[in-house]
């Protein structure tokens, strides 16, 4: 059966109509994933009858919004309507479900299209990255959630969609590209293989997330940029800027990043400035074998002299052969080329 008696849609047509979705238990009345890590769960843990079993006792369902699948929230229903109104095609054409007032509209993106959870003015875009939307259970108000539509998700191209005027230009406000991070400090430039560095880092980073210690997660990418890749004030900043875009849910303003950077440069790191750095001078480290020798040799002859000390003569004995064999290659030339 599709819909139970109140409208809502069950787990197995969930998955039906998501297409392989990677789902999320949640308290019955809530909004967020029990699980810890949730945003990194594999669709191969869908597999787990162990897994299978909690999202069936769960009272609420989430998806996992990836690989394409958006969700587009509307608190209000004029809202919906005026989006619907643009987009007519959509009205019965995709996958719509409702909690307690205005509507969520599933889709499928073809292409390109902004990763990121942008809320303002009743409206949300939740373009994966992590975010997650409830379809099934029931809403923290008491209210069932509801199937308005119950279509697979629409395939459509970003460009081809009318979203409201707010809710658009906060969307590009988030895609605009960072600033060129080699202008920020001339004595300290930002390599291009540098910043793909920091790039790739910052993908495989947690997500910050309100409510879930979103601050510390935060203050330890700060603490990366700062001391890992030994990045300036300002540079550390525009690199937060991108972890700020992509991972931050909500996103911080401003100067609470330039806070967190501030912290960052004055906390005190275990590791030396610059570890995560691949062109850096390599950490000199006496090899194991080295030490064991040196071990051995002062075994050997306990006449009270260090390790060191034995070191030394060593090396003072090599420098004299080699200083010897300069001057008998001086000597032998000088004899053939009839010079000093």
């Amino acid at each position: 059966m599709a819909t139970n008696a109140n409208g809502a849609l069950n787990l197995e047509r969930v998955e039906q109509l998501l297409a392989r979705p990677v789902l999320l238990p949640i308290n019955s009345g809530e909004k967020a994933p029990w699980i810890p890590g949730w945003q990194n769960t594999s669709p191969a843990l869908m597999m787990d009858p162990e897994y299978r079993q909690k999202l069936e006792n769960s009272g609420n369902i989430g998806v996992l919004l990836r690989d394409g699948l958006v969700a587009i929230d509307f608190d209000d229903d004029d809202s919906a309507e005026n989006f619907f109104e643009q987009n007519p095609s959509l009205r019965h054409g995709t996958l719509i479900t409702r909690g307690a007032r205005g509507c969520q509209v599933w889709l499928n993106m073809d292409g390109n299209y902004p990763r990121c959870c942008v809320r303002v003015a009743g409206m949300e875009w939740r373009g994966g990255g992590g975010c997650q939307s409830v379809n099934y259970g029931t809403h923290p108000s008491g209210i069932p959630y509801q199937c308005l539509s119950e279509r697979r998700p629409a395939k459509i191209k970003f460009n081809e969609l009318h979203l409201p005027g707010p809710l658009q230009e906060a969307i590009e406000k988030r895609q605009r590209p960072l600033p060129d991070v080699s202008l920020l400090n001339a004595q300290s430039v930002i390599t291009d293989r540098l910043w793909d560095r920091i790039r790739a880092y910052i993908t495989e980073c947690d997500f910050a997330i309100s409510g879930q210690d979103g601050h510390g997660t935060t203050f330890r990418v700060a603490c990366q940029l700062i001391n890992g890749f030994a990045l300036t004030r300002d540079q550390a900043i525009t690199a937060l800027r991108l972890y700020n875009q992509e991972k931050c849910q909500p996103p911080w303003s401003e100067k609470e990043l330039a806070h967190k950077v501030d912290e960052a440069l004055k906390a005190a790191h275990e590791k030396p400035r610059g570890y995560l750095l691949d062109d850096a001078p390599p950490t000199l480290v006496e090899p194991a074998f080295s030490r064991q020798l040196k071990e051995d040799y002062c075994i050997q002859h306990p006449d009270g002299h260090t390790a060191e000390d034995h070191r030394k003569q060593h090396l003072e004995a090599a420098l004299a052969v080699i200083d010897y064999c300069q001057n008998s290659a001086r000597w032998i030339f000088g004899q053939a080329t009839g010079s000093a």
